[in-house]
């Protein structure tokens, strides 16, 4: 496989079973853990219910909610690329289907079901691809279309420039 997930495996068993009772230096409320230590908020694909999942809006968001880690999966590109992007392929989210230009890339994984596969894209050609939502929950649709997929390179600029901006480690 090409995906590369920068998940820490991480034991949250009984980690949020109390009311928040912390405050930090921000003032912001942590909740406490059974054995006292603070929590530590995984932003994995950025804050993905406002905004579209793995877009530089979501892990500046993020950042600005208080995220400890914003935590990306990462995906090769025909041009070797790291690109951000949850799954190794498109249909789901983003707009491939409306790119007739891209008709030749599809790939049929079982009768009648077909999708685009990111190993089959350069950079170039993805750049011109956008970002769509998940209808899943109450996601709100009004973002859809207006990013990009994000390099890796620019997802650590937009999360750089928020650890200056917030002036903490992210």
């Amino acid at each position: 496989m090409r995906a590369i997930s920068l998940s820490v495996l991480f034991t949250v068993c009984g980690a949020v079973l109390s009311l928040p009772q912390q405050s930090t230096r921000s003032g912001s409320t942590k909740w406490k853990t059974l054995d006292g230590r603070p929590t530590v908020l995984f932003a994995h694909r950025g804050e993905k219910v406002l905004f579209p999942e793995h877009t530089i809006p979501a892990y500046k968001t993020a950042s600005i909610l208080g995220a400890d880690f914003v935590e990306p999966d990462l995906v090769l590109t025909k041009d070797d690329i790291f690109v951000c992007h949850h799954d190794l392929y498109l249909r789901d989210g983003t707009d491939v289907a409306e790119h007739p230009e891209f008709s030749h890339l599809k790939e049929q994984i079982s009768p009648g079901n077909f999708n685009w596969y990111i190993r089959n894209f350069t950079l170039a050609e993805l750049k011109t691809l956008r970002v769509i939502q998940q209808k899943t929950g109450v996601r709100p649709q009004e973002y859809n279309r207006l990013f990009t997929i994000p390099t890796f390179r620019e997802y650590l600029q937009a999360v750089h420039e928020m650890i200056y901006k917030l002036n903490k480690t992210i």
